[in-house]
């Protein structure tokens, strides 16, 4: 009714055939037409992604997902718990909506969990957060460490995190691997004695042995009266 009051035109609804047919002048035709084609134009889709890639799409303070809204024109539902987005909104607006979400996905939605022990995670944190900060630096990953259950996190591109990974593994297949070290600052077999050490060569070397029948004890002092 408040299309036929606006437009001057009539509409006639057959229900059963399911067609609808207008009436009037060729421009209120045309007007009412053009309106039904901007009304009708409705589109929804739904993706199921992964739990880890919600905050990758949200973004922090929800800028990543208010980006998407912004420059598509669609709008975005997200049920965190199940892992489901809707999208909806005008049909161009829906296909931009979803090929830059399939776009922030590609770039940002990598994932990776990595078990480690607990003694192991502030070698992974680093004094001050030193450690981890240059491995997000180094890998462009977004690294996060969870106590509770000895899990760690990465995030971000394919590429980010297979680096953030391969960094990760080395740093604790290295790690308090170190050997003792004698009083010199250099490695040594025996502590800090240097017997069996190594030169600055890195050759082995040995201490003096004492001539055949001799034992390398102190010799005895003679009383004197």
């Amino acid at each position: 009714r408040k299309l036929q009051e606006s437009h001057h035109a009539v509409l006639h609804l057959d229900r059963v055939g399911r067609t609808l047919t207008l009436f009037g002048l060729p421009a209120a035709v045309q007007s009412v037409q053009q309106a039904l084609a901007s009304a009708l134009d409705v589109c929804e889709e739904r993706r199921q992604v992964a739990l880890a890639t919600i905050p990758i799409i949200i973004g922090r303070a929800g800028a990543n997902i208010k980006r998407l809204q912004q420059e598509s024109g669609a709008s975005f539902d997200i049920d965190r718990n199940a892992g489901h987005v809707r999208v909806y909104g005008s049909k161009a607006a829906v296909a931009a909506a979803v090929a830059a979400l399939d776009a922030l996905l590609v770039e940002h939605g990598g994932s990776s969990e990595l078990p480690v022990k607990a003694k192991q995670v502030p070698l992974i944190i680093g004094r001050g957060g030193a450690t981890i900060r240059q491995l997000e630096s180094d890998s462009g990953a977004t690294i996060t460490v969870s106590k509770d259950d000895g899990v760690v996190r990465v995030r971000g591109s394919k590429r980010a995190v297979d680096k953030a990974t391969e960094l990760l593994q080395q740093l604790l297949s290295g790690g308090g691997a170190n050997g003792a070290k004698g009083a010199n600052g250099t490695k040594d077999a025996h502590g800090a004695n240097g017997q069996n050490g190594a030169n600055d060569n890195g050759a082995a070397v040995r201490g003096a042995e004492p001539p055949p029948g001799l034992t390398s004890a102190a010799p005895a002092r003679r009383a004197v009266a």
